[in-house]
């Protein structure tokens, strides 16, 4: 309680820079309100509880629902970030293993991934040069191609998937090989996901296919000559990256093919 007391306090003298003339709550209703929501959002995030930000996701800002929504996926962005400049400094910068191995999958969290990219467009569109929400949105995107993947490998029934702790070479080229199995007239309907969390609905085609969209039409949020850069493109849509064929749609963006998923998952992450 006296921390609490504590803060409130702070707040005060902040909102008011310690001025007495006059009443000093008067104004300060809205801003003290603010402040304390930041406060608790920034809490719940530090802590783990993502679940009360996730709850409530008219009432959160785009960057903090979207990082409540990867923290609930098992991805930290700042984790996250950290091993992608990991596989930066390596030879071969396609190689998305050491993210997919390192992290708990939690596949039930692709819902709240659609949200929270949903949010984030929203957002590009009123601030279309903001880097913080470009960079969300990659992250985030690139979060919910390795979830929707691995609840796909789950709905499959893929032999020994242990999520818990990550995705194997093993296992990363046994999901490959059980997507690249299916017949073609199968795929509209072995390849669904739960974007809603209502049922399985979306392709994952199509979930793929917007995220890396997303994420190659926002790099433009790191330099130039960065190795993050590097690798979130030539993973996408190098040669060696999910979509190699370089195929597009009428608006100029990528579109990949179950056989992309499953050659890059059995090719490149898996061995």
């Amino acid at each position: 309680m006296k921390k609490w007391f504590l803060l409130m306090v702070s707040l005060i003298l902040v909102s008011t820079g310690g001025c007495g003339s006059g009443n000093m709550f008067e104004g300060q209703e809205g801003k003290l309100t603010a402040e304390a929501k930041k406060f608790a959002t920034s809490a719940a995030l530090d802590s783990g509880d993502y679940a009360s930000i996730l709850s409530d996701p008219s009432n959160a800002n785009p960057t903090d629902y979207a990082a409540a929504a990867m923290g609930a996926a098992g991805l930290d962005p700042v984790k996250l970030i950290q091993t992608l400049n990991d596989v930066a400094s390596g030879t071969n910068k396609t190689d998305l293993s050491a993210v997919v191995s390192s992290i708990k999958i939690d596949t039930s969290a692709l819902d709240e991934l659609k949200t929270a990219k949903d949010k984030l467009k929203e957002a590009l569109v009123t601030d279309p040069d903001n880097s913080d929400l470009k960079l969300q949105i990659a992250l985030t995107s690139l979060t919910s191609t390795l979830t929707a993947v691995a609840q796909v490998g789950e709905n499959l029934g893929v032999a020994n998937l242990d999520l818990s702790d990550g995705i194997s070479e093993t296992e990363a080229a046994a999901i490959g090989t059980k997507i690249g199995s299916i017949p073609t007239a199968d795929l509209a309907t072995s390849l669904l996901v739960n974007t809603t969390g209502t049922g399985n609905t979306t392709l994952l085609t199509d979930v793929v296919s917007d995220d890396v969209s997303n994420i190659v039409n926002n790099l433009d949020a790191l330099p130039s000559g960065s190795e993050l850069r590097t690798v979130l493109n030539d993973s996408m849509q190098g040669t060696d990256g999910l979509n190699k064929d370089g195929s597009k749609d009428t608006k100029g963006n990528p579109t990949i093919s179950a056989t992309e998923i499953s050659s890059y998952y059995s090719n490149i992450l898996g061995k």
